[in-house]
């Protein structure tokens, strides 16, 4: 079986539970498994608290945890990013818990995804996966994102492109149907 490098985006692999457990292995074996546990402790535990007394202590927790210096598994966000959160931090305002960690959850999610994804999909653990899992199953996981891909040729267009051409191509764009 041939096993494509692009073969589940990043958002299928989180959705997943067998491959983001695959993916969390992985991250384990190569000491990096703190920024996965991070985005976990924002989705599972910040995200979905509903009392605004929890969700400050789940907040002070997470950043006791992966954001203050020094901590035990300290995640690799910058300067400015880690300012805001500690000055939350020392002075919690519960109007401010929606947007708390939505820049850091960025800034971890686009690292693995550059970087400690990719690596993954290149990996011999990944290879063993995907044979152990079977060409049906990860073509499951493939088919949707394969949906919204585009193959674009300019010999695909007889003659000249026209302004509704790129219009319609920014809407797919816009709208991340590509």
């Amino acid at each position: 079986m041939t096993i494509r490098r692009t073969v589940i985006t990043f958002e299928r692999a989180r959705e997943t539970a067998e491959v983001e457990a695959n993916f969390l292995e992985y991250l384990k074996r190569s000491y990096n498994v703190e920024p996965l546990q991070f985005l976990h402790a924002v989705e599972k535990d910040f995200k979905k608290e509903q009392d605004v007394n929890t969700k400050v202590t789940t907040a002070k927790n997470i950043i006791d945890t992966y954001v203050r210096d020094g901590c035990q598994l300290e995640i690799n966000i910058d300067g400015f990013t880690k300012k805001r959160l500690m000055d939350w931090y020392d002075a919690p305002q519960p109007d401010k818990l929606e947007n708390l960690f939505e820049e850091s959850f960025k800034l971890v999610t686009s690292e693995l995804k550059s970087d400690s994804y990719t690596r993954y999909l290149d990996s011999e653990m990944f290879k063993e996966f995907v044979k152990k899992k079977g060409e049906k199953y990860i073509s499951t996981l493939r088919e949707e994102s394969e949906k919204k891909q585009i193959q674009f040729s300019p010999f695909n267009v007889n003659g000249c492109i026209k302004d509704q051409d790129i219009v319609s191509l920014l809407r797919l764009v816009r709208n991340q149907l590509w």
